[in-house]
């Protein structure tokens, strides 16, 4: 009888083999259901965020004997499993556990005995997963340190970092708190902060809310300069929707901010995306900054000037008679093959507005003073 625990500690990270046994040892392997193939399986596994479906074929009774040293390559390469690791990785704690739950219901001959009280497994590995744990978190701190010592080109070893407390949020507590007393240290000194903030950055874009988590107690509490980096950062990583998860509560950091502090930002992400106006202007009805704007309110297309009614009613009459003249220009100069856009924008005012005396006054002006162009208006007018 093939050993699939046996085979697969051949071709698996050892610490990956042991959080598979402890998983098998809690009891968070259901039972196996079949599939229509033959002498292949479907397990659940409870992860540390979810239920995990694995696919396992039953190789003992498939595979030729001769074969048998290479059911490790075959499971690997065959088995699979929903988790983000294994979609990164390959062989997984989860399926580690189906392989363990394998073993014991045929009865393979392993060097793990199955038989033994659980409190006394749970003793063993827990003295394994402490050491292998301080060993990692030994390393993380040099890495981190790396990273605060000189500017680097390649993030790759954080975004191990990264990528493992995402998987396995709950089992690092230890080095994020020790993690919180090296950011301490750092907080005032200018050259580290500036490191730091790619730091923040990048740990932020791969892990995610944990990270963000970690992080948002330090946010505010930077130089200047460099928290004006860090939100410059933080912005371009909700414009390219990468904050969903965490999104709610950077906007209210941005919200929260001075005048002068989102002044700054602005400004930067003007200069630097000059040519994508809707990166800076949609910071600044994020962050509520609406000094530009306001100053501004005679350039804006027509859209933004909707959403600064939206954003300060008190002006509403005023700009929607802006939007008004506006509108009179663009249809006056509407070119061939621009209809749905003009009619589309009739749609948003309209939805965002209601219809309000200024917006008739718009239809209005369609159906006087171009009416071969006021059949655009049909179905919104």
């Amino acid at each position: 009888m093939i050993s699939y625990l046996k085979c697969l500690k051949l071709v698996v990270n050892q610490g990956v083999y042991n959080r598979g046994i402890r998983l098998y040892l809690d009891g968070l392997v259901s039972k196996p259901d079949p599939m229509i193939l033959d002498n292949w399986r479907r397990y659940e596994v409870q992860g540390n965020n979810d239920h995990y479906t694995i696919k396992i074929p039953l190789l003992h009774l498939t595979l030729d004997r001769k074969k048998f040293d290479k059911a490790g390559d075959a499971i690997s390469e065959i088995s699979t499993c929903e988790c983000e690791y294994y979609y990164s990785y390959g062989i997984c704690k989860h399926i580690v556990a189906v392989c363990a739950s394998i073993d014991k219901e045929f009865d393979a001959n392993t060097n793990l005995s199955f038989e033994r009280e659980k409190a006394d497994n749970n003793s063993v590995l827990d003295n394994i997963f402490e050491a292998e744990k301080v060993k990692k978190h030994r390393k993380w701190y040099e890495v981190i340190e790396m990273y605060l010592t000189r500017d680097h080109p390649n993030y790759f070893y954080l975004d191990e970092i990264s990528k493992t407390l995402a998987d396995e949020p709950l089992d690092h507590d230890e080095f994020l708190i020790g993690l919180h007393r090296i950011v301490e240290a750092v907080i005032g000194d200018y050259a580290k902060e500036k490191l730091l903030v790619k730091i923040i950055l990048e740990s932020i874009l791969v892990g995610k809310k944990v990270w963000w988590d970690f992080w948002l107690p330090f946010l505010l509490r930077f130089d200047e300069r460099n928290m004006n980096r860090l939100f410059i950062g933080l912005w371009k990583i909700r414009w390219l929707s990468g904050a969903k998860s965490y999104q709610v509560e950077l906007d209210k950091l941005l919200i929260s901010m001075k005048n002068k502090e989102k002044k700054l930002i602005f400004e930067q992400l003007k200069i630097e995306f000059e040519n994508q106006r809707e990166i800076w202007l949609e910071y600044c009805f994020v962050a509520k900054y609406y000094s530009w704007l306001e100053e501004n309110i005679d350039i804006l297309d027509p859209s933004y000037i909707v959403k600064m009614c939206l954003s300060l009613p008190e002006k509403r009459e005023e700009y929607e008679y802006k939007i008004l003249n506006q509108v009179k220009i663009w249809a006056d100069f509407l070119q061939a093959g621009k209809y749905e856009e003009i009619k589309d924008f009739f749609q948003y005012w309209q939805q965002a507005l209601g219809r309000s005396e200024v917006y008739e006054d718009a239809v209005k002006y369609f159906q006087t003073a171009h009416p071969k162009k006021k059949k655009l208006l049909i179905g919104i007018s």
